[in-house]
């Protein structure tokens, strides 16, 4: 498989700061056998590695000597369980609050919350993002992982994941060892709001004069 590695890489659109700085090496990847490739190189055997996701959480003070990773696994899939229950499986370099608005748009209940936060699906697993008292680790079902140890794809469940405030197990030993490739989400076929106890939606259902919708409470 032929992987494209490019060198002194301008680092500018890949962070919302815009710092003039560059990248040793830098890599995407839209598969796991592209991942797996890129783990076999020299530049990733050889040099440090620090994977990215939206770059709005980075500030680069100079060039970075190393190889940084960033994902380009896309796509959203709809598995409904039942009448209550369905599950969106969700590349991790899908933008997240174009995903809170495909939730919307298909009156899938459960992130409406955390409309316009900034970054990309991955990132939500490992920081456990959170907004208007909803965490992304509420609605979480599993995260599929590329582990680099093994090289093998993992999935682990809510519970192993480990979810604290804006926290989780890959900011702790899983750190650098797991690479998110997608994030599944349990959700409920509703257009009506439920978490509604978090700062202005506390008053929103009186202001409006009904129940909220999820689509008003992603505007609100």
């Amino acid at each position: 498989m032929n992987i494209i590695i490019e060198n002194n890489k301008d680092l500018r659109d890949l962070t919302t700061f815009k710092g003039p700085v560059k990248s040793r090496y830098f890599a995407e990847y839209a598969s796991e056998r592209e991942l797996l490739a890129i783990s076999r190189s020299p530049e990733f055997l050889n040099n440090r590695v620090l994977h990215i996701g939206g770059g709005s959480n980075l500030l680069f003070l100079s060039d970075y000597d190393g190889l940084i990773l960033h994902s380009k696994v896309k796509g959203i899939k709809e598995y409904k369980k039942d009448d209550r229950t369905v599950y969106a499986i969700v590349g991790a370099a899908e933008n997240w609050d174009g995903f809170v608005r495909w939730c919307i748009d298909r009156g899938l209940a459960g992130v409406e919350n955390l409309a316009l936060i900034p970054g990309e699906v991955g990132a939500s697993a490992v920081q456990n993002i959170g907004a208007y008292g909803v965490e992304a680790g509420d609605v979480i079902h599993s995260v599929e992982c590329f582990d680099i140890l093994s090289r093998k794809t993992v999935t682990f469940s809510k519970e192993e994941c480990r979810f604290g405030y804006r926290d989780s197990m890959f900011k702790h030993e899983g750190k650098g060892r797991y690479y998110v490739l997608r994030v599944c989400f349990k959700l409920s076929p509703s257009i009506g709001a439920s978490s509604l106890t978090y700062g202005p939606l506390k008053d929103l259902k009186e202001q409006l004069g009904h129940t909220p919708s999820i689509r008003e409470v992603a505007d609100t």
